[in-house]
């Protein structure tokens, strides 16, 4: 399978096709069908047309992010003021809160959502993927929350048919229409994968033919950008 890849941009063959969820990975960035339903139901919700690297930076938008990981946890932190579930957070805190697979125990999935709802804005919003459809979107509804379940398929991301749970609080859902990705360029991988060959011992996504000094040299200009915007924080 060939396409897009809406976390990084890159474009080419996806490898481990057959993995579901967690197959179809990018050879650029190392993400996975999962992560790029995530993320491709953000950017309805950002209305947002560009792979993530290439999102608005939103550097005073509150992001919990729960799940996530690799490379499209890594632009997450570039991209907004994110912050982990290791700590105690007060009601009303975040603008969004992204929580991918960690709801996977159905009895402790009020009690959780709940926490949830607690902790984000007026109007913001949930992103949600769980190892189980079950009656999540019952779980999610409340006098006060809106929530919908979005059917993923999206073959040109290499998006492997799936459920995203999308919640808002205190308003009903708004989602902008699913559009094709924006042209653009491919986001800079090499540090994430320095951390993946320091990690494994090797790289898992090999062949990588884009590993080469064209596309080294090309990124700096997106990892020199990132790092003002880093200092500006």
């Amino acid at each position: 399978m060939t396409g897009r890849c809406n976390v990084c941009g890159w474009s080419d063959r996806f490898l481990r096709l057959d993995r579901g969820r967690e197959g179809t990975v990018c050879r650029n960035c190392g993400s996975t069908s999962r992560d790029r339903a995530v993320a491709h139901a953000f950017a309805r919700v950002l209305d947002e047309d560009q792979a993530v690297f290439r999102w608005t930076y939103r550097l005073k938008t509150r992001l919990l992010d729960s799940g996530t990981r690799g490379s499209l946890a890594m632009y997450f932190r570039m991209k907004f003021d994110c912050r982990g579930t290791e700590l105690p957070y007060d009601d009303e805190t975040f603008d969004f809160v992204v929580a991918a697979d960690v709801f996977d125990r159905a009895g402790r999935d009020i009690e959780a959502i709940g926490e949830v709802q607690r902790v984000l804005k007026s109007g913001g919003y949930l992103v949600l993927t769980a190892p189980h459809d079950g009656d999540l979107i019952d779980v999610m509804r409340a006098p006060d929350f809106y929530a919908e379940r979005i059917a993923v398929d999206v073959p040109e991301f290499g998006i492997a048919p799936q459920s995203v749970f999308v919640g808002r609080k205190d308003r009903p859902v708004a989602l902008s229409p699913a559009r094709a990705l924006r042209a653009g360029s491919t986001g800079p991988m090499i540090p994430f994968r320095l951390f993946v060959a320091l990690k494994y011992g090797k790289h898992p996504f090999s062949p990588v033919r884009d590993f080469c000094p064209y596309n080294f040299v090309r990124g700096f200009p997106h990892l020199f950008r990132d790092a003002r915007h880093a200092r500006s924080r």
